[in-house]
């Protein structure tokens, strides 16, 4: 993607030259390559959605290291900025641990994910959720409820297919969602009508 102010998503002060901002010389937190890389992927595909922070105090960036290194690596010339006021030096460099630290805390629920994931189909590209090594759980795709498998108006079905087979199945079901009636009166998945919706069309 290149620089444009359309690619600019979030709220800044101003831009700056990359080569003007200065990385903060106690920065603890270390991004490698491969985080770079699929942060440089994100702001591809989302444009910049937070801008880089300079300190008042320092002129030192105190949060954005990382996405300064994605623009870099995307070949941008200029950045958004914001600045902050510290009180001193110590509060400047609290700040900066923290903005990183503090979200590790944070308990990420992957079957929330998986489901959603689902749910969204092929408008959602995994690669763009930033998480390292995420794969989409066969067991957790779409399948409904069946409870003690006493309802006869509900079954499950799986199948496999081959990787070219899967892309056209996710090109299927994204255009039946637009163009096609996928309600059904039993079924609440909504892969489970998709499929439905495509399969009386063919048969109908």
């Amino acid at each position: 993607m290149e620089e444009t102010k359309e690619n600019i998503k979030c709220s800044y002060t101003e831009l700056i030259p990359l080569h003007k901002l200065v990385e903060h010389p106690k920065n603890p937190n270390k991004h490698p390559d491969e985080q770079i890389k699929r942060l440089s992927e994100i702001i591809d595909y989302q444009g910049m959605r937070s801008p880089i922070v300079v300190s008042l105090l320092s002129g030192f960036i105190t949060k954005g290291h990382g996405r300064l290194a994605a623009l870099k690596r995307l070949g941008w010339e200029n950045a958004p900025i914001d600045y902050q006021e510290y009180i001193d030096e110590a509060q400047e460099y609290a700040d900066i641990v923290a903005d990183n630290a503090i979200s590790s805390w944070a308990d990420l629920d992957l079957s929330i994910i998986n489901q959603d994931f689902l749910d969204l189909g092929p408008d959602l590209d995994i690669e763009m959720l930033g998480i390292k090594d995420f794969v989409i759980e066969p067991i957790e795709m779409g399948l409904p409820d069946l409870g003690d498998g006493s309802d006869p108006d509900i079954q499950q079905v799986t199948f496999t297919i081959s990787n070219e087979q899967k892309d056209i199945l996710d090109e299927a079901m994204d255009k039946a969602k637009k163009e096609l009636d996928c309600s059904d009166g039993i079924n609440e998945n909504k892969n489970g009508n998709t499929l439905g919706a495509i399969m009386r069309h063919y048969v109908s």
